[in-house]
This record gives structure tokens, C-alpha cells and sequence, in this order.
């Protein structure tokens, strides 16, 4: 059995990044952020943090999250609330794949009320995949977006993760 996803293939920043994180806001209920390595981070990463400390709803130490599995390495992968206040903290690195270390934690990943991962990104390879098929359609009109098909195996690899 094979899964729609939209992989996308457009840069999102400035404009269209906050365009994109208030089309998710209506959404999605939740977000993900991943910090790998957290001694190395910079000040702006460190007020990231404390800023979204009042939505945090899960902290898991992994070595897999959407879009990823780490063989030697875990990660502080950090589940928050998606509301209002979150939107000015989302911002901050002006674009989709600014959220890079050691400015940023990484890998922005959004979950729908089901709890499932409903878009996943991979900042440093500059891969987003949006798998909420609505969502995906929806943003088709304003984002260069590509369909494709991936195996039942590979979905549940890489992107069958719950928040």
C-alpha cells in the first residue's frame, strides 16, 4: 500500500513563511521541535526555548522523529501547543529552513487532533513533506508542491510518529 505526500519544493520565507505558519495555526493543534545538541546553541535558541516553555506539552529524548532516525545520537524532541503565542516564536528564523543549529532547534514538524504527524521537515537537508492531504492540497495554489507516493514501510520508517 502506498501513502500521498506532498514533498515542498519552493524556498518558504519572509512573506509566504507567515503565510504558511497561519495557514497551520487553523490546523493543526500541535508542533514539534528537535534539539540535538543542546550545549552548542546560541542565545537565540536559548530564548526560543524559554519562550515556548509555557506550550510545552511532551519532552521525549529519541532517536527518531518525522523525517528522521539517528543510529548513534538522541535528540530532545519537544512537543508544543500550536496557539497564538507560538506564532511570533515560529517567526523568528524568517523562513522554513532557518531552523537550523545552533541558532534554532530544528526539524519543525506539525500534528494533526488525530496526533498524527500531518507535515514533517528536515531543516539542514532542506526537506519539508506535507502529509495531511487537505492541507497539502490547500497549499498547492500558493507553494511549488510535488506529489508522490511512498511505501506503507517507508511511511511507517520515517513519518508514523504521534505527537
Amino acid at each position: 500500500m502506498k501513502r500521498t505526500v506532498f514533498a515542498l519544493q519552493s524556498v518558504v520565507a519572509g512573506k509566504d513563511y507567515r503565510l504558511f505558519l497561519r495557514a497551520a495555526l487553523k490546523r493543526f493543534p500541535t508542533f514539534m521541535l528537535v534539539w540535538r545538541y543542546p550545549s552548542s546553541y546560541q542565545e537565540s535558541a536559548r530564548i526560543v526555548r524559554r519562550d515556548l516553555r509555557p506550550l510545552q506539552l511532551h519532552h521525549r529524548r529519541r532517536s527518531r522523529w518525522p523525517g528522521t532516525v539517528v543510529y548513534k545520537d538522541r535528540a530532545d524532541v519537544i512537543t508544543y501547543r500550536f496557539e497564538e503565542p507560538a506564532m511570533e516564536v515560529l517567526e523568528r528564523p524568517g523562513s522554513l529552513f532557518g531552523w537550523l543549529s545552533p541558532s534554532y532547534p530544528e526539524d519543525l514538524a506539525f500534528f494533526g487532533r488525530d496526533k498524527k504527524c500531518a507535515f514533517a521537515s528536515v531543516s539542514h537537508e532542506g526537506d519539508a513533506y506535507i502529509l495531511d492531504v487537505e492541507f497539502g492540497r490547500a497549499l498547492s495554489r500558493r507553494f511549488e508542491l510535488v506529489q508522490e507516493s511512498v511505501e506503507e514501510n517507508d511511511w511507517k520508517e520515517f513519518y508514523d510518529h504521534v505527537a
